[in-house]
């Protein structure tokens, strides 16, 4: 994910729930201003399953998700068309 723009004003969540809602707060602001992703660089240590979870449910909803889990980094991306 090379050039891939990550979220700089990494806002504060707590909660797998506060992420998602971050999440589609993002993908509202960024598909308005005509962009085709989000990514946002994860700082809270949320449990893998939490993170799998709410990627299942981001496809579920249509987009594409890929998340980048690579030692203490994650980067939970969200596409859509």
């Amino acid at each position: 994910m090379n050039g891939t723009k990550i979220n700089s004003n990494q806002s504060q969540y707590f909660s797998i729930e506060q992420l998602k809602k971050f999440l589609k707060k993002q993908i509202r602001l960024k598909a308005d201003q005509g962009e085709l992703f989000v990514s946002e660089h994860i700082a809270e240590n949320f449990a893998q399953h939490d993170l799998y979870s709410l990627s299942e449910e981001f496809k579920q909803a249509g987009y594409k998700v890929k998340l980048k889990m690579t030692g203490d980094e994650k980067i939970f991306s969200v596409f859509w068309n």
